[in-house]
């Protein structure tokens, strides 16, 4: 999962493979209310069990966009010490050096959590039939249920996020950069 912590951005997925194979998803246990895990490693080993539980040995093919490719490159790295194959890993768009005062901040806009659920902040106001300020949609304080109104509109699973729940993801997505920047990456043996 990216920062947000929802794995349903892999939705599509499943219409462009070419044979047939599962997809799991693996969002982060805060959405449950769980606690995050305390670091990169530590997200991984978990989602390692969770995967195991299902398909016990690989090949594994593993693919992870943003913040989710840091945690699939450490999932790779454990099961190559499991002793298992990962045939495939997929990163898309993920670094772990990060300017931590720039993303590390607990002031995220509207409009920058709308577009880390891949949602154009303007077709999101549009479906709701109003016309949101340039300034509240980039205002550096945190709404809750501004975002759950707008992403309401939004088809899909998304419109189905509480106030509630987006507090849990928005905390969840701040704490990540501080876990990116005390992760040491292991070495992954393959492309």
């Amino acid at each position: 999962h990216p920062f947000v912590g929802l794995a349903w951005s892999y939705a599509g997925l499943s219409q462009e493979l070419r044979t047939s194979r599962p997809i799991i998803g693996l969002q982060s246990p805060v959405l449950t209310g769980e606690p995050e895990p305390p670091s990169i490693v530590e997200y991984a080993s978990r989602y390692v069990r969770e995967v195991r539980a299902i398909q016990p040995h690989g090949p594994y093919h593993l693919a992870g966009w943003s913040f989710g490719g840091v945690i699939a490159h450490e999932m790779a790295v454990q099961f190559q010490e499991l002793g298992e194959e990962v045939a495939i890993l997929g990163i898309f768009d993920s670094y772990v050096d990060i300017d931590q005062e720039q993303y590390g901040s607990q002031d995220v806009s509207v409009a920058d959590l709308l577009a880390g659920f891949g949602v154009d902040p303007a077709a999101a106001t549009a479906l709701i039939g109003e016309s949101l300020s340039d300034e509240l949609l980039t205002s550096e304080a945190f709404q809750p249920e501004l975002v759950a109104q707008l992403l309401v509109g939004v088809e899909g699973p998304l419109g189905a996020l509480t106030a509630e729940q987006l507090g849990r993801i928005y905390a969840a997505a701040t704490s990540t950069v501080g876990l990116l920047g005390d992760h040491q990456p292991g070495l992954y043996t393959g492309d």
